[in-house]
């Protein structure tokens, strides 16, 4: 699956094989596509739109697709810390392109904690992120 992804450039053709694919009875291709496809888009150097356009093509032929990313948003949320910079980069552009064209809900939003005030170590985390990014005045309350 991953070389599949790998080596198609066209976003329709490699839907099409990865549909094509037999894959054993109780191993489910939606549960090892969604990470491949998020694994192939973070290894890149620079965010390539072919990942959320196979991701919008898996998501319009199945709804497994849909919440698979949706675990997904979830899981990398929760690795977010662990991720280099290139990581950083194109993962949340892929989530991006999933959430603007609604394939997604915006429910998976709910795990993101932007005011955290349940420990100083947090609540100093928060502080320091939004002063980097030069909104240090959403802050003030903390």
């Amino acid at each position: 699956m991953f070389l599949t992804i790998d080596l198609n450039h066209s976003a329709e053709k490699c839907t099409r094989k990865l549909v094509r694919m037999n894959i054993p009875p109780g191993q489910e291709v939606y549960v090892k596509v969604c990470p491949i496809i998020l694994d192939n888009c973070a290894q890149k150097r620079r965010y390539d739109p072919f990942f959320g356009l196979l991701g919008q093509r898996l998501c319009l032929l199945k709804t497994e697709y849909i919440e698979c990313f949706e675990k997904a948003f979830q899981d990398q949320y929760d690795l977010v810390h662990h991720l280099e910079n290139v990581k950083l980069k194109n993962v949340p552009k892929f989530f991006a392109y999933m959430l603007a064209t609604n394939l997604i809900s915006w429910s998976v939003l709910r795990c993101i904690r932007l005011f955290p005030r349940d420990n100083p170590k947090n609540t100093k985390f928060s502080i320091n992120f939004f002063a980097s990014i030069g909104l240090d005045g959403l802050t003030n309350e903390l």
